[in-house]
């Protein structure tokens, strides 16, 4: 398991550090305009200071960048050898690429404004919008249905209702789970769908057939996109759903192809993203000059604030496949601190539970009349008066335990189980270890091994 998590995660990051690399890449040079998200002349690239700085930031990007791809590996190499400490260091180091992807392009771009200041690269006549009324009087189709969207839903739900009756078993909770992932993705992806369709057309020339063409394109290839998004990750879903249904439980092997298959559907849309880019730069290669609308003071910092605005989004200055918040409007910062606050607990409580998993042991102590065992932050006490059997087990049962709440690994089963025998248990498990001592009272299942047998013999022994 250890090394198929390795390879799992490994793909993931690197997919992720490749896609950020990529998306920023057009940002360092000089398009329509604009270098950085700075407008400046074109003349200016001739400048000393420019040219040194523009020099020395692509370094430090691509260094950065390549700098990750080797974190990417390193950091999971802890899996190998224990899980938990694995993904601790690998949601470190997420935060620090995060934060550094962050404050790289950030700071060069207000950099570059800086410069544009101080050589007072300003055109005041362009400080203005520029309003294609030909645009706002096409009406355009829709190039992708939105109706897409509602089948592959409707599909999922026509998938989950099977289990509808199955509620009873162990493995409800499991499929629930996959199943509301798999909803809220196709959610998330129609009512962005919605977004860009709806969305003002933005002006690129003042050529309103050029402006139609490249607004179509858009919002062509992120519909194809998103649709691509979701229909992929329905069959991810509908493959584990099969799964459950014949197997009664999702094994490793049917684990693994199902975040395979989760990954195609993030290269779907990235792959789609990147004709889009593709299409907009031939479009666009044509056009000289440009429209040149000087807003740069509502960019100095990195994030859009412009109080003259009254859209939430808008598309980032820079990445052109993306969209940023006007954090002028309030609603924009309620969001993104409530996302900040979600991400950031959900970080501690995630390191709160791994730290005791990165080092399992069980403890066992039988005083006044009471068992008590505790491991990894999971605990049971029983009265010796409330055991009604006590059971010496070579190994653990054939049975097919569901972990419902706990930690397990190749190493260890800690935590609340599920059995089709046994059904409700605790486990407090040593997989390669035996004996294993089975304690059952009127309402619960314990299992309970350690890695020093003649103690757990010892036990059984006392409760027999």
């Amino acid at each position: 398991m250890g090394i198929a998590m390795f390879v799992i995660f490994l793909m993931s990051d690197l997919f992720t550090v490749l896609i950020c690399r990529y998306a920023m890449s057009d940002t360092y040079e000089y398009k329509n305009g604009i270098i950085l998200g700075v407008h400046i002349p074109q003349s200016a690239l001739e400048s000393d200071e420019v040219e040194t700085f523009l020099t020395s930031a692509r370094k430090r990007y691509k260094y950065f960048q390549n700098i990750n791809i080797l974190f990417a590996v390193v950091v999971y190499i802890p899996i190998l050898f224990n899980l938990a400490a694995g993904i601790f260091v690998w949601i470190f180091w997420l935060v620090i690429y995060i934060a550094g992807y962050t404050f790289s392009t950030n700071s060069a771009h207000r950099k570059m404004y800086r410069i544009k200041i101080k050589n007072g690269w300003i055109n005041e006549s362009s400080r203005r919008v520029y309003a294609d009324t030909g645009l706002s009087s096409v009406q355009q189709g829709k190039p992708v249905s939105l109706k897409c969207h509602i089948f592959i839903m409707i599909f999922e739900v026509i998938l989950f209702v099977p289990f509808l009756w199955r509620i009873r078993e162990i493995y409800f909770g499991e499929i629930a789970v996959y199943f509301a992932a798999a909803a809220a993705v196709s959610l998330a992806a129609f009512l962005l769908h919605i977004f860009i369709d709806r969305r003002l057309d933005t002006v690129y020339s003042e050529d309103a057939r050029i402006n139609q063409t490249v607004n179509y394109a858009v919002k062509k290839y992120w519909g194809i996109g998103l649709v691509l998004l979701s229909a992929v990750n329905c069959m991810a879903y509908m493959f584990v759903d099969i799964g459950m249904l014949i197997n009664g439980e999702l094994n490793f092997v049917w684990f693994i192809i199902y975040i395979i298959i989760q990954m195609f559907s993030v290269a779907a849309i990235f792959i789609t993203l990147m004709m889009l880019r593709k299409e907009k730069n031939l479009i666009l290669a044509d056009e000289n000059p440009p429209v040149y609308v000087d807003d740069d003071e509502y960019w100095k910092t990195g994030y859009y604030f412009n109080p003259d605005d009254r859209h939430l989004l808008v598309q980032n200055r820079l990445c052109d496949t993306n969209y940023a918040f006007n954090y002028a409007r309030p609603a924009a910062r309620v969001i993104v601190g409530a996302i900040t606050v979600f991400i950031a607990a959900a970080i501690i409580i995630t390191a709160v539970l791994l730290i005791p998993f990165m080092n399992v042991t069980v403890n066992i102590e039988l005083d006044d009349n009471y068992l008590k065992v505790k491991a990894a932050g999971y605990k049971c006490e029983i009265s010796l008066d409330d055991i009604k059997n006590v059971e010496l087990l070579e190994k653990m049962p054939e049975d097919n335990f569901t972990r419902t709440n706990g930690g397990s690994t190749d190493e260890y089963s800690i935590g609340y189980f599920s059995g089709r025998t046994a059904g409700k248990c605790m486990l407090f498990i040593f997989n390669d270890c035996s004996p294993v001592l089975k304690i059952e009272t009127g309402d619960k299942t314990v299992f309970v091994n350690n890695k020093d047998s003649s103690s757990i013999i010892d036990l059984y022994n006392e409760l027999k």
